[in-house]
C-alpha cells in the first residue's frame, strides 16, 4: 500500500511487472558495480610487501593500539626523484591541484584546477612544515597540515601530513584562512597522508603513499566504519592512483601526457 502510488506511476511508464522494489534493486546493483570498479581501479597500484613494512615519516602520529584503517599505493616511475617531486611540492587545491579527476572534483564542489607545468609557478615550490594543504576551499576548508617534509635535502623527498581533531585546535577556532580539522560527527576524527619518492636504480624511482584513518568510536557504531571505508576510502584510493599515474606520465615525459597537458 505504501508504494501503490509509485507502482502506478511505474506501470504507466514501463508497463506491468515493474515495481518500486525492482527499481531500488537495480539502483543498488548499479551502485555495487560502480563501487567495485572504483576499488579495482584504486587497488591496482599498491605498495610492495617490503614497503608496507617500511615506516614512512608521519606513521608514528597514532599511538600503538589505536585502531586505524590503512590505504596505500605505490608505482614505479622511469624518472629520478628530482623530476617527480616538483609536482608534489605544488600539490594542493590552492596551488597546483591534485592531478586527479578535476571535473569530477568540481562536480562535488571542490574547486580544484590542475596545473601541470611546475616551472611556470616557482612560487609554489615552497612546501614547508606548517603549511595547510587544501582539499576543499572555504567554508568547508577541508585539508591537512604538513608536519614534516624534505624537498631533496640530503637526497630525501617526502612529506608527512595529518588532520586530527584531538591535536589540532583549529577544529574549534579556525585559522586565518578558515583552516580547520575535519570533525564530521565523530568524537574524534583523524587521518595521516604520507608520501615519499625514493630512487631504486640509475633511472627509476618508487613513488609511494600511505594513508591511516582513525575515528572514535571505531567499532561501536559500524555505520561510521562503512561511511569511512566506502565514501572516504573509495575517494582516497581513486584519487591516489590517478594522482600517481598522472605525475608518472609527466615526469617520464611521455608523449601522450605532454600532448594532453601542454600542447
Amino acid at each position: 500500500m505504501r508504494f501503490a502510488f509509485f507502482d502506478g506511476c511505474l506501470l504507466q511508464l514501463f508497463g506491468p511487472g515493474v515495481t518500486v522494489w525492482n527499481i531500488l534493486w537495480c539502483i543498488c546493483g548499479a551502485c555495487f558495480i560502480v563501487l567495485s570498479m572504483l576499488w579495482i581501479y584504486g587497488l591496482r597500484t599498491k605498495m610492495t610487501d617490503a614497503e608496507r613494512a617500511y615506516n614512512l615519516k608521519g606513521d608514528d602520529h597514532f599511538r600503538n593500539g589505536e585502531k586505524t584503517l590503512r590505504y596505500d599505493g605505490g608505482i614505479t616511475v622511469n624518472a629520478l626523484p628530482e623530476e617527480i617531486w616538483p609536482y608534489m611540492q605544488q600539490a594542493g587545491q590552492s596551488k597546483g591541484g591534485w592531478y586527479s579527476f578535476e571535473r569530477l572534483e568540481r562536480l562535488f564542489t571542490f574547486d580544484i584546477r590542475n596545473h601541470y607545468d611546475w616551472k611556470k609557478y616557482p612560487q609554489w615550490q615552497n612546501l614547508h612544515v606548517g603549511e595547510f594543504q587544501w582539499f576543499h576551499q572555504a567554508p568547508l576548508s577541508i585539508g591537512e597540515w604538513v608536519t614534516d617534509c624534505s624537498n631533496g635535502e640530503n637526497g630525501l623527498y617526502y612529506w608527512a601530513a595529518h588532520s586530527d581533531t584531538a591535536t589540532d585546535p583549529t577544529w574549534k577556532t579556525r585559522g586565518p584562512n578558515q583552516e580547520g580539522a575535519l570533525r564530521l560527527w565523530f568524537h574524534r576524527f583523524a587521518w595521516t597522508w604520507n608520501w615519499e619518492v625514493y630512487q631504486i636504480n640509475e633511472t627509476q624511482s618508487r613513488f609511494i603513499y600511505r594513508c591511516d584513518c582513525h575515528f572514535d568510536p571505531f567499532l561501536r557504531t559500524p555505520i561510521h566504519k562503512y561511511f569511512v571505508v566506502f565514501i572516504l576510502g573509495t575517494a582516497s584510493l581513486v584519487m591516489g592512483r590517478c594522482c600517481m599515474e598522472t605525475i608518472t606520465g609527466l615526469a617520464e615525459g611521455r608523449r601522450d601526457f605532454r600532448k594532453r597537458y601542454f600542447d
